[in-house]
């Protein structure tokens, strides 16, 4: 029953030290139990966000050192067959969700955290001299342990995995529809079916705020170390957030809240420099003062405003920030915020696979060389241009006989190159 850690896992998706603060502040309950006693007869499917459930369960069937030689994909595929084995021992029903094209509001957090990516990638790459401390050496080690250094393929493998097993086991896999987040499409399925869920199994921090009015379990608060012996499955941090709207307020409030202390997809509002007459100093998006700023801001503002009051407040507090590209950056992102954290529409899972179709304007076209491309001048606006192709073409699996518009075409030869790019033969699943 001893519940073993995920070795050096990723940093979590959404706001920072937000687990803290409401637990802090009694908004949520923490408790530990099995996952067998979340199961009620008529209430017992586990909806789970798949992505980070594919991270999760690989890094528990990884050694370090395994990428190196390409991976371990059968023990990867063991994990999990094992897992679904133990859910359906306990009579659990599994919904797995997919991420299919993410939403361009949210497309800067990308950026960023491939930057960190980067940033860690050199790190690795440079070699310590003899006299560096054996603190610096065990930094590197720990970038060296980082989820970063995963393939990126290996959510497909665990999704090819998924479906190898799907007439073995009595469980469904969807994706979400395209620039839908699949967090989104989560909560829109709690609330049609909130009465058979009995719990949403999840690792990015927005479920907590996010109003899909069910239990949650972290996922990597599971004992995976024990997921291939016979333990049962012990899920040591289920969160009650029922509490939360009362503390916080209505749901534009809420999500107010989170594009105070910051979220992924706005900065926090304490980060950008303001007027004199802002009585709050400057923070960091980490910093856990943020939250307390965070919630004397509200206080400023009636608790039940509606839709059209809280952009009004936004604007109000967007004025405060200089210079004035800031203002309109994080009244941008703050007013997304908003409409995030709200009950979203009812949204159609889509079976997975899906082969969504790219979205119209959403990849293509200007020429450029490959020397500006990384020179200083362009690189910063094209490589992040180039990563977004990447992303859409891998996502809707573009293959074979797909033809696509290309935004940014990266080319050597004085000819100019065709405005069209196709793809070759459709890949399979």
């Amino acid at each position: 029953g001893h519940v073993q850690p995920v070795p050096s896992a990723p940093r979590l998706m959404g706001i920072r030290n937000l687990l803290r603060y409401l637990t802090q502040e009694g908004a949520i309950r923490v408790y530990s139990e099995e996952v067998q006693k979340l199961i009620t007869p008529g209430r017992n499917v586990l909806v789970i966000d798949a992505s980070s459930w594919c991270y999760l369960i690989t890094m528990a069937a990884y050694h370090n050192m395994d990428w190196l030689c390409g991976g371990s994909w059968l023990r990867q595929r063991t994990m999990v067959r094992r897992f679904l084995q133990v859910c359906a021992d306990i009579g659990a029903h599994l919904i797995f969700v997919f991420d299919s094209l993410n939403p361009d509001a949210k497309r800067w957090q990308g950026q960023v955290r491939a930057w960190d990516a980067a940033i860690h990638t050199w790190m690795v790459g440079k070699i310590l001299p003899d006299q560096h401390t054996s603190a610096t050496k065990n930094d590197l080690q720990r970038h060296c342990e980082r989820q970063d250094k995963m393939p990126e393929f290996l959510l497909e493998a665990a999704g090819a995995a998924l479906i190898d097993l799907r007439d073995e086991f009595n469980f469904e896999v969807y994706e979400s529809p395209a620039g839908v987040e699949a967090d989104t499409a989560i909560v829109s399925y709690c609330r049609r079916h909130r009465e058979r869920i009995a719990a949403v199994l999840a690792d990015d921090n927005d479920f907590l705020l996010l109003p899909h009015c069910c239990q949650l379990v972290r996922l990597r608060g599971l004992n995976w170390g024990q997921v291939l012996e016979d333990e049962p499955l012990i899920a040591q941090t289920c969160i009650n957030t029922s509490k939360v709207a009362d503390f916080l307020g209505s749901d534009y409030r809420i999500g107010l809240f989170a594009a105070l202390v910051g979220c992924d997809y706005v900065k926090g509002y304490f980060t950008y420099k303001r007027h004199m007459k802002s009585p709050h100093r400057r923070m960091h998006d980490n910093h856990l003062d943020r939250f307390d700023a965070a919630m004397a801001t509200l206080r400023e503002f009636p608790k039940n405003a509606n839709a059209q009051a809280y952009e009004r407040i936004i604007h109000q507090l967007a004025n405060l920030i200089v210079p004035k590209e800031g203002q309109k950056e994080w009244m941008k992102g703050a007013i997304q915020t908003c409409k995030f954290f709200c009950p979203p529409p009812v949204y159609q899972l889509i079976d997975y696979p899906a082969y969504q179709a790219i979205p119209d304007g959403r990849v293509v076209v200007r020429p450029i060389p490959l020397s500006d491309a990384f020179g200083i001048k362009h690189g910063k606006d094209v490589l992040p241009q180039l990563r977004i192709c990447a992303e859409y073409l891998r996502h809707c699996r573009a293959g074979v006989q797909t033809v696509v518009k290309a935004r940014y075409v990266l080319h050597t030869a004085h000819k100019p190159p065709d405005t069209q790019i196709k793809l070759g033969r459709k890949a399979p699943p």
